[in-house]
């Protein structure tokens, strides 16, 4: 791991990781939502606190010398980062005591190793990222993740996020259409939230192979038989229903509760199911949020990052003030 200036830039105050946050919401809007977050007090070897916003809290890694920042308003959400990294080192450059600029999370029992990028303690999800997988008869292929941002920052309540998931090839989209596209058997397309609590909600859009519901529909597909009945009738192994699922992000996507399904039509001659043109109703009235997040992705993330750089700009300055200060006086 680097570390600059300091091994010990991040000074905390005790019990500060055990606990001093406390969040609280009051309000119907998400703005006054936010304005009632806490913000934690961390100190600095400058004697400045570092710039965290509302909802933002220090966690540290395996390795004390470096930690994370994560926007955790709920224990839910804080629980999971903790339990990830306390098990993680961090490999990349550590700045003010934060994990800074491109780097590993290496396991410290299995050596596993996830490429991350930092920005003082904060991941930026990269607009594309990719996962290997395999067919049956054990041929790799690649699945490619596209992360679309909503929010002139990352650490909102009212922030969103999307992200959907098709083949290597797959291009950036900039409306429903281009997902549409490229929609493939393995695709989803996946919203990520925050309700007012702080509570963080995911909604999955996915296609599900129904055969097995065939002639005695069961949980969770009863309500939405009669699409069932429909996908069962084609003349292919595989029955499929395009289905739309909302929950908490802290629960298995499968539990979460179905609120809409349509069954996929098969085209004459193919051998497989075709649900990309039932996309515009799952999605429903999140389909001008959607295409608005696709075409201003770009800017909403330079915007985002720009800001976070700004909150820690005076602490770089006092840096450089105290190394020219230093230089003065060795002269």
């Amino acid at each position: 791991m680097k570390v600059f200036w300091f091994r010990q830039a991040l000074q905390l105050l005790p019990g500060a990781l055990a606990g001093l946050f406390a969040w609280a919401v009051f309000g119907a809007g998400m703005a006054a939502a936010q304005a009632q977050l806490t913000t934690e007090k961390v100190p600095t070897f400058l004697g400045m606190d570092l710039p965290l916003l509302p909802g933002e809290r220090v966690i540290p890694t395996a390795d004390p010398q470096c930690s994370v920042v994560a926007f955790a308003p709920g224990e839910t959400r804080y629980n999971r980062f903790v339990s990830f990294w306390q098990n993680r080192t961090w490999t990349g450059a550590c700045r003010f005591g934060l994990a800074h600029g491109k780097g590993y999370a290496v396991g410290v029992s299995d050596n596993s190793s996830l490429e991350l990028n930092m920005l003082y303690g904060l991941e930026i999800a990269p607009p594309e990222s990719f996962q290997t997988k395999y067919w049956s008869d054990g041929t790799a292929y690649r699945d490619k993740t596209h992360n679309h941002l909503a929010g002139t920052v990352f650490s909102d309540l009212g922030a969103v996020r999307y992200r959907w998931q098709s083949s290597e090839g797959s291009s950036r989209a900039s409306t429903l259409a281009d997902i549409s596209g490229w929609w493939l058997l393995s695709s989803y397309l996946q919203k990520q939230s925050f309700d007012a609590a702080g509570n963080e909600r995911v909604m999955t859009i996915v296609e599900v192979n129904v055969a097995a519901q065939c002639g005695n529909v069961q949980e969770p597909f009863k309500a939405f038989a009669s699409e069932v009945k429909k996908a069962c009738g084609v003349k292919i192994p595989e029955k499929h229903i395009l289905v739309r699922r909302e929950g908490l992000s802290s629960e298995p996507t499968d539990s979460h509760k179905i609120v809409w399904a349509k069954a996929c039509k098969v085209p004459k001659n193919y051998s497989w199911a075709e649900c990309a043109e039932h996309l515009p109703a799952a999605i429903g009235n999140d389909i001008a949020e959607l295409n608005a997040i696709l075409a201003g992705d770009a800017a909403a993330r330079a915007a985002a990052e720009q800001e976070i750089m700004a909150r820690y700009a005076p602490l770089e300055q006092a840096v450089e003030a105290r190394v020219n200060t230093a230089g003065s006086g060795a002269q």
